[in-house]
């Protein structure tokens, strides 16, 4: 609870600074687009790590152009496609919180690992275990 309140007054700080620099104060400011994208930044870098965080920015920030890029090839540039940025965001989030929840920074470190163990890796090295010891349920 105490950083959940010391997270809540840092963002209410935040946000009262924000409305200070702007001049005014107005609901339209976030909409929900850009607190999917808050979040989705730190879902596919990686939850817990400084270096995903900046991975998943840096994906977020460079999805829209690669959509439209991708609308250029199907040749459907000049047509308006509503939702589409909120639906493929909203599908990436989905896909990397099922089949990848350490997010991108995750998989490098299991990539890393599995390269530094190469002659010894084995198949399952990085499944998820079902079951876990007793004192592994304490951490």
């Amino acid at each position: 609870m105490t950083a959940f309140g010391i997270s809540c007054a840092i963002t209410g700080l935040a946000g009262a600074l924000m409305g200070y620099f702007s001049g005014m104060v107005n609901n339209e400011t976030f909409t929900v687009i850009i607190s999917i994208q808050l979040l989705m930044m730190i879902v596919i870098g990686g939850l817990g790590s400084i270096h995903g965080a900046f991975f998943g920015a840096f994906v977020v920030a460079f999805l829209p152009q690669g959509l439209s890029i991708a609308k250029g090839w199907l040749g459907t540039s000049s047509v308006a496609i509503p939702g589409l940025e909120a639906g493929v965001f909203g599908m990436i989030l989905i896909l990397f919180i099922l089949f990848e929840p350490d997010g991108i920074y995750g998989r490098w470190v299991k990539t890393r690992i599995w390269f530094e163990l190469f002659p010894f890796a084995r198949k399952d090295m990085f499944k998820r275990q079902k079951s876990y010891l007793k004192t592994e349920r304490l951490r």
